[in-house]
């Protein structure tokens, strides 16, 4: 069984012997069903791609149909399984002042998946130059600016995905009040 990773977008299939030569055809891939391979080219340039985009984390299978210059067809049928891809997220915007740390809230999901798995590794790039992997850190800016942070989630399966926030730090203000006769 081959296992590849949801929402990756168009993945290559490769065929051996090469599906381009010889020319005897029909060869093909197919798919079971829910599972779209997209064909593109024209004869002797042909490409097979498998749209991972929306696909439904599952057991499929990949049928390669082969005929050879004898005209002696083959298949050879794969199991395919389809792990799901995490949605990165991050839950919290507040923007922050250099005094204070920031508190960073991984709010990341898993689709609905039949095979076991759970988010396993958390990359932040805060942007200042430092990363963190913990699932919730916190982190103190030292400088002022506008920080586009990034969080990258990877399951158990090595499926992954990011997403990143723009977070403003600012100065402290200097605060001070006076009194004045109404």
């Amino acid at each position: 069984t081959h296992g590849l990773c949801a929402e990756q977008g168009l993945l290559d299939l490769v065929g051996f012997p090469d599906f381009n030569k010889p020319l005897t055809g029909p060869n093909q891939f197919t798919g079971s069903t829910g599972l779209q391979i997209i064909q593109s080219g024209g004869p002797g340039a042909y490409t097979h791609t498998v749209k991972t985009t929306g696909l439904a984390s599952g057991t499929y299978t990949i049928t390669y149909h082969y005929v050879n210059e004898f005209v002696a067809p083959s298949d050879n049928i794969y199991s395919v399984k389809v792990f799901a891809s995490p949605n990165a997220a991050i839950s919290n915007g507040v923007n922050n002042c250099i005094s204070s740390p920031v508190d960073f809230i991984d709010g990341s999901s898993i689709p609905p998946t039949p095979f076991p798995t759970s988010i396993s590794s958390w990359v932040w790039d805060f942007k200042d130059g430092t990363l963190g992997n913990t699932q919730n850190p916190s982190h103190l800016y030292t400088t002022p600016g506008v920080y586009n942070v990034g969080l990258k989630v990877t399951t158990s399966q090595g499926c992954s995905d990011v997403a990143s926030l723009l977070l403003r730090v600012g100065n402290v203000p200097m605060l001070d009040f006076g009194w004045a006769a109404s």
